[in-house]
């Protein structure tokens, strides 16, 4: 959490614990929160108790009478720690009640407006003893929420760097594990969800756009060239997997004619299953360590029914693999007032008739805020390719669209099922080109 700016908000969601001062990590809880500025808020889990803890199930048999004074004491206790930690970062505890909405709008709203004080200590004892703190106002009836203090230094106190593998390198770790994006190097992503692989698998792409301009130079063999490390992560949220694509690039540069960004795009590869996920990219110029990172969150609906790839939309074709043109991948979704847009998809899980053909039809329109639709195309067969597939691309001139914010809204039916599904794909039309990429 240490890379946004500003106050933040911790919540811990558990059952409670009980108070042990002799276990290290509360402390190291307290100066970690400190460090990044965050407040930790405790929630109870129990939620409103309406028995005498001595009597829940997992009390497990009848408690003897001679002990019940002790256990109820101890049970009072469990959850202790957890709220010394919320009172110690400044934070406070929502316990015993059901009305958990409540405490977290009052959360927010702290989060929303604090006061940032500092003071100079002076020359204090590098003992690693608790140091209190109390901050008072003179404003009759207010309370004041506050750090109960901090930890003086250790005498052999250094500070803590993030622990890293052999195989990990402990800048990129740092980044992909902090809790938003990182600014240091621009950058935009996007992932698109492509053709079935059987097994409840998908092929999915990230697509990034790197701004290089800012990269240092290089001389290689007469070359000017720049070094790029990407590291490219998603994981799945249900089922826990994580896949991984540690890179390094190396870029021919040419001087460039013109000041501004300069877009280098690039893709990864991954294999995924159906559910939510969670893509993040960290990307670093070696030579300065400078870091960029970006996180971006999609899902991949199940293959059960009528699917539809992920649109691609691009003002940019290119050869493919059959010699013919092909859209080119894009992170952006600006496009210049008289390009041409291209809008790419594919087709999965449509019924097929008797003779094994499929009976899908596809049309879109354009419209943008508040004049509501400017064109539309009515739907047409997709004619299926000789191995079966469903592909179409469609073209919007945007030669007479004025700058702005549209959306092309695509609309697929299988006539066999009635299945239909509808898409819609915001971008924007840009007065100026694009910058061009590198």
């Amino acid at each position: 959490m240490a890379e946004g700016r500003g106050r933040k908000a911790l919540l811990l969601v558990s059952e409670g614990f009980v108070m042990d001062p002799a276990q290290n990590g509360f402390k190291k809880v307290v100066e970690a929160t400190r460090q990044v500025n965050a407040a930790l808020y405790f929630i109870d889990a129990n939620g409103l108790r309406t028995l005498d803890p001595m009597y829940d199930a997992e009390m497990g048999h009848m408690v003897d009478s001679h002990d019940a004074m002790a256990i109820s004491a101890d049970l009072g206790r469990e959850g202790d720690g957890a709220v010394k930690l919320a009172e110690d970062t400044g934070g406070f505890s929502i316990r015993d009640s059901n009305d958990f909405q409540s405490g977290l709008v009052k959360i927010g709203l702290e989060s929303q407006n604090f006061y940032l004080i500092g003071y100079d200590p002076g020359d204090i004892a590098r003992n690693g003893h608790f140091r209190k703190i109390q901050v008072k106002v003179n404003r009759p009836g207010a309370t004041v929420r506050a750090r109960k203090g901090y930890y003086a230094p250790s005498g052999d106190s250094s500070p803590e760097a993030p622990q890293a593998t052999a195989k990990t390198d402990p800048v990129l770790q740092h980044a992909l594990d902090a809790a938003g994006p990182v600014s240091g190097i621009p950058l935009r992503m996007t992932t698109y969800v492509m053709e079935d692989l059987g097994a409840d698998q998908v092929r999915a792409l990230m697509v990034a756009d790197v701004d290089v301009s800012e990269l240092s130079l290089q001389q290689v063999d007469g070359a000017s060239v720049s070094t790029l490390d990407t590291l490219a992560v998603i994981a799945s949220r249900e089922r826990g997997a994580v896949q991984r694509n540690d890179q390094q690039v190396v870029l021919q540069r040419r001087a460039a004619a013109k000041t501004g960004p300069l877009w280098y795009s690039f893709v990864r590869n991954f294999t995924l299953a159906t559910g939510h996920h969670q893509a993040r990219l960290v990307v670093r110029d070696p030579a300065t360590d400078r870091v960029g990172s970006v996180i971006y969150e999609f899902d991949i609906p199940s293959q059960d029914h009528l699917r539809v790839s992920t649109p691609v939309l691009t003002d940019t074709l290119q050869a493919s693999v059959g010699g013919g043109p092909a859209p080119a991948l894009l992170a952006r979704r600006a496009f210049a007032h008289g390009a041409t847009l291209y809008c790419r998809f594919d087709v999965f899980g449509a019924k097929k008739d008797p003779k094994g053909v499929p009976q899908v039809r596809s049309g879109y329109s354009l419209r943008r805020k508040p004049e509501g639709t400017l064109a539309s195309v009515p739907p047409t067969r997709i004619e299926p390719t000789s191995l079966g597939a469903l592909a179409r691309m469609v073209q919007v001139p945007l030669g007479t669209t004025p700058p702005g914010d549209y959306e092309l809204v695509l609309t697929v039916k299988d006539e066999l099922t009635g299945e239909s599904r509808e898409l819609v794909e915001p971008f924007s039309v840009e007065e100026q080109p694009t910058p061009s990429r590198g």
